[in-house]
């Protein structure tokens, strides 16, 4: 019998020491309050991002998951209107917080900040490389995100191509 508690106790100290908690909690930045039955996704970084765990926000907001120890943090994908939301966080680290916004089809207060050009030739001359750079603001009130089917456009003059598109996004202050 005691060695059946022993091995009870060891086998329960090592599930704790193989699973951390992940917490964390939504807030709808448009109300200001927790934002409860959000879809929330863990997803592990490697070749690809990989679903670890699924669950949902309680009426607080709150959310919990028991992840398996790793070296990278996770990432926390928060569907809300359509929209998805991230936030890294490490699991037994402090709690993630992620804000959300309700999604309108059209926002009138977003707008282009800044527009900047650069070209720059080829180590060689041989060829000529431009890069166009946009900082697209949000002033709507209270603050609401653009979803739809094209929510940015560029077009290329006829017959061109872009041989590659990177878009980044920055976090406001």
């Amino acid at each position: 019998m005691k060695q059946v508690a022993i091995t009870l106790t060891l086998f329960v100290y090592s599930i704790a020491a193989v699973a951390d908690p992940l917490k964390g909690i939504v807030q709808n930045g448009t109300t200001n309050k927790p934002s409860a039955g959000e879809e929330v996704t863990l997803k592990k970084l490697g070749n690809g991002m990989e679903d670890v765990a699924k669950t949902k926000t309680n009426a607080k907001g709150e959310f919990t998951f028991n992840a398996p120890a790793a070296q990278q943090p996770y990432i926390v994908w928060v569907q809300h209107q359509g929209v998805t939301y991230t936030q890294a966080g490490l699991a037994g680290g402090a709690p993630v917080a992620v804000r959300v916004f309700d999604s309108a089809p059209s926002v009138k207060e977003i707008s282009i900040l800044n527009h900047a050009i650069a070209i720059q030739t080829s180590a060689d001359g041989a060829m000529l490389n431009g890069e166009e750079f946009y900082t697209i603001g949000n002033q709507s009130s209270p603050p609401r995100t653009l979803v739809g089917r094209h929510t940015v456009e560029f077009y290329l003059p006829e017959g061109r191509r872009s041989p590659s598109r990177a878009f980044r996004r920055v976090k406001p202050n």
